[in-house]
């Protein structure tokens, strides 16, 4: 059986600056997703292996100090504009960008001051190997004067996918982040004003349970790896359920209803996430925000649950769960960066 890689790699023109993993917590000094790093990315490392193409993506004219290290973003009271580019090749050229300040997710614009905000933008690419350049146009969303924020511009890999329960059921390795790091400095308090959302879940409710040798066990089934607590405690996991079952790939609900959604968090103690849940690529809403707050709890898990009302999905809906560190600057034991959920379609 052949093997089909995607290779991703950020854009590391300020090593020191930029950071990006498949996997929070995993080690990947070269910042490269499955792959090889003694390996030609770009090439069939052997006849039972393909590589489907690549990614990278970062500012395109990097603003740095006499260091090399990249310099924060500023906000002034103006629009942020931050030129960046994006660089893919062969079945990658399908990208799409999702955009974090402190963990909540920032709508923004691309080149035109005067569009529309949005959540993602996606850009269909035609030539490999090409940097395509854009700006990013955003005020944040949150905020106070004298604030030193992470921002978090993230690929997300084909978005445009999405299986029709014919010829396809999975998204296989689709929709994959590739997430970058920088900072932004306020030096005026951000305005208040948040977007507005169509609330489609239920409330949220923020609990802890204690780690148990059955969610070790389950950790290790889902990841393929032995997971102890020496390997908990250093990495961050995630697990979600759906009316009490891991599902993968797809999952048939009714027309009307609800979908009790559970999303887990854990492992690396101190570290503090914020969670939003997408629904076709837009952040789904409640009473208590867009986006839920967790920290890490040694020898706890933080839960978030909710509903989903049925009655409000399309007939063909992606879900996935993004969880976002507020604090991972202050760890430098790890690399803990955004994380997400393998997308799985919800069908009638």
């Amino acid at each position: 059986m052949k093997k089909v890689l995607l290779f991703i790699l950020c854009s590391l023109l300020i090593i020191t600056s930029i950071g990006c993993s498949n996997n929070a917590g995993t080690e990947n000094p070269n910042n490269q997703m499955g792959i090889d790093n003694s390996q030609n990315p770009f090439q069939e490392s052997d006849e039972n292996t393909i590589i489907m193409g690549g990614i990278s993506h970062g500012p395109s004219a990097p603003n740095v100090d006499e260091n090399e290290k990249l310099l924060p973003l500023i906000y002034s009271g103006e629009e942020i504009r931050y030129d960046y580019y994006v660089n893919a090749s062969g079945q990658a050229k399908n990208v799409g960008f999702l955009m974090f300040v402190n963990g909540q997710p920032q709508p923004y614009k691309i080149n035109n001051a005067n569009s529309a905000y949005e959540f993602v933008h996606i850009f269909d690419l035609t030539e490999d190997n090409t940097d395509l350049p854009f700006t990013f146009i955003f005020t944040p969303v949150t905020g106070k004067q004298g604030d030193t924020l992470n921002v978090i511009i993230s690929s997300i890999y084909n978005p445009s996918f999405k299986p029709d329960m014919n010829e396809t059921s999975s998204y296989g390795g689709y929709h994959a982040l590739l997430p970058a790091s920088y900072s932004l400095f306020l030096e005026t308090d951000v305005p208040d004003n948040a977007p507005q959302y169509d609330k489609i879940h239920g409330e949220v409710n923020l609990s802890n349970e204690l780690v148990t040798n059955q969610l070790l066990e389950t950790l290790s089934n889902s990841g393929m790896r032995d997971i102890d607590m020496n390997t908990f405690n250093n990495e961050i996991f995630s697990l979600v359920y759906y009316d009490g079952e891991m599902k993968t790939d797809n999952l048939q609900v009714s027309e009307e209803g609800i979908l009790q959604v559970k999303y887990m968090i854990c492992g690396h103690a101190g570290l503090e996430y914020e969670t939003t849940f997408y629904l076709n690529h837009q952040p789904m809403a409640s009473s208590n925000g867009i986006s839920h707050a967790s920290i890490i709890e040694k020898g706890s898990v933080s839960v978030i649950t909710f509903d989903i009302e049925l009655d409000k999905l399309e007939d063909y809906s992606t879900f996935y769960a993004v969880s976002v560190p507020k604090n991972a600057a202050t760890f430098p034991d790890g690399i803990f960066e955004a994380t997400k959920t393998q997308s799985i379609l919800l069908f009638r």
